[in-house]
């Protein structure tokens, strides 16, 4: 799964892309990795990996609500990330478990803060107050995260690889939420009828 600072990178260019401009959003796009409940990714088997079962949320949460709209942008960018940039950038799928990806994430983070422009103090504060049950030290450690200024070689992750992946993605991400949103308005035209 990305980083923290990925998963803000990505909200701030949906939100900007949608125009969002609302504090749920980002709290949203934190919630999986954070919430106390088991299976908070709503994981089912992938190609390589266990992913989120973006179709289930989809179909089972309400995405005119903020909250659960940036939780859904989160649960889309691990899938794709798992199914589509790990498998053709990373040569080796134990990444996840030798903890590897997230030393790299602690390299890359303070960069993808600087070049997504990602105001870190603003979303600290947002990310302070949840109105649902967490785990605090979660919290903690991923808002520790977007405060790392280590930067160095990493061992698997191309920084610019990333980068452009998290612009592609947040446009397919955008691109899918509109197609969701124009759907669901036929539906709820159609049912009116």
């Amino acid at each position: 799964m990305p980083s923290i600072a990925a998963h803000m990178a990505v909200a701030k260019l949906v939100g900007e892309e949608l125009k969002i401009n609302d504090r749920e959003f980002i709290k949203g796009n934190l919630l999986p990795d954070i919430i106390l409940k088991k299976n908070s990714h709503l994981t089912k088997r992938g190609t390589y990996f266990l992913i989120p079962d973006t179709d289930y949320f989809r179909n089972n949460f309400d995405l005119h609500h903020s909250l659960y709209l940036g939780y859904y942008v989160h649960l889309l960018l691990d899938k794709y990330f798992l199914e589509e940039f790990v498998p053709k950038n990373i040569s080796n799928l134990d990444v996840f478990q030798d903890k590897t990806m997230y030393n790299d994430y602690n390299l890359i983070n303070y960069q993808i803060v600087k070049r997504f422009k990602l105001d870190v103090e603003s979303l600290k504060k947002i990310l302070c107050n949840f109105s649902v049950d967490i785990n605090k030290e979660k919290l903690d450690y991923n808002l520790e995260c977007l405060s790392i200024t280590n930067v160095g070689k990493t061992a698997c992750l191309d920084f610019l690889n990333f980068s452009i992946f998290l612009y592609d993605i947040s446009q397919v991400i955008s691109k899918e939420i509109e197609n969701y949103g124009s759907e669901a308005n036929q539906l709820f035209l159609r049912s009116r009828q």
